[in-house]
């Protein structure tokens, strides 16, 4: 997800040293069709689809060995990638613009969505709050500072002239502090957002998917050295990934319970998770400079500013699927 990567040298420290341990036991090189791809967490979408890709046997079909590891942040995806720990990874321009600002390396190969789908703020059903505009000086969760869900509450100060106060209590406490009136409102993410709507326990005050304008909000992100040196394997990783994406849209039935497993949810949730968010994925992964300046506009932190051009590469695409 997008999360900031303004905790790295603080925070990563421990994680660094584990993967460059993991690296020096494995060896540094690697075969030109071993790809390893970083997923910044199990509940961003990217991560199923590239589970469902692997056992749809695409990836081997391109004559690419994919290892996956799921991490718990898009911070703790893009450490591995500056401990040579992973090649690739599920990503934004945001996480990668403060990558490169630390010395890491990364750019943007392609990209899946410009919505954030199912990302919405909620409160209790019967609560007072009427608008965006009445969340000033309440108390609004969100999962960890530096996460998707501190981003998105960032960008609604700034939107709407307001200031709240921003209480991370990890993704599990997101709900329960809901449902107890510790909370005024949270930033919620799918499909969680989806159970909680379903279950009677919040009402949406805004969808950020509908409030955002388009921008590049989620894609894959390659190590600079991975993609000069491997350029055929990457070109062949991502042709499967997008093979997956196809997949995805055309099976329905055959996918949806397999989301509602990987995601740990009901039927009902999987199918709205489904219609809301893979049915609108990228074909081709392309890009544009315009949709990469956009998600900066929208994320910036008031660092200096960054340049669109130098975050994404799109040499890798549009991805050509066989048909």
């Amino acid at each position: 997800m997008k999360t900031g990567f303004t905790k790295f040298r603080n925070t990563g420290l421990a994680l660094l040293a584990a993967v460059a341990t993991t690296a020096l036991l494995t060896g540094t090189g690697h075969a030109a069709d071993t790809i390893r791809i970083g997923l910044s967490t199990k509940a961003w979408f990217p991560s199923f689809v590239a589970e469902l890709t692997q056992q749809q046997g695409f990836f081997k079909k391109h004559d690419i060995k994919a290892e996956l590891t799921v991490y718990q942040s898009g911070s703790e995806a893009l450490t591995a990638i500056a401990a040579g720990a992973a090649d690739l990874m599920s990503s934004n321009p945001s996480i990668v613009g403060e990558g490169r600002e630390a010395g890491v390396n990364v750019k943007m190969v392609a990209m899946l969505a410009t919505r954030n789908f199912g990302w919405q703020i909620m409160v209790p059903p019967k609560s007072g709050i009427k608008t965006v505009a009445d969340l000033a000086k309440r108390k609004v969760g969100i999962t960890s500072a530096g996460s998707n869900t501190d981003l998105l509450s960032s960008w609604v100060k700034k939107k709407y002239g307001i200031d709240f106060i921003a209480i991370p209590v990890g993704g599990a406490g997101l709900v329960p502090n809901l449902i107890s009136g510790n909370l005024d409102a949270v930033v919620i993410y799918p499909p969680l957002s989806y159970q909680v709507a379903l279950d009677g326990n919040g009402r949406v005050l805004t969808d950020f998917g509908d409030a955002m304008p388009p921008h590049l909000e989620a894609g894959w992100a390659a190590d600079d050295d991975y993609a000069a040196k491997h350029k055929d394997a990457l070109k062949r990783a991502l042709t499967a990934l997008f093979e997956g994406v196809a997949y995805i849209k055309a099976n329905p039935d055959a996918v949806i319970p397999q989301l509602a497993k990987y995601d740990g949810v009901s039927v009902e949730v999987a199918k709205q998770e489904y219609a809301s968010t893979f049915g609108h994925l990228s074909d081709d992964g392309a890009m544009t400079r315009e949709l990469v300046q956009e998600t900066l506009n929208l994320y910036s932190s008031g660092k200096k500013e960054l340049d669109a051009a130098t975050l994404f590469d799109s040499s890798f695409t549009p991805v050509a699927i066989a048909r």
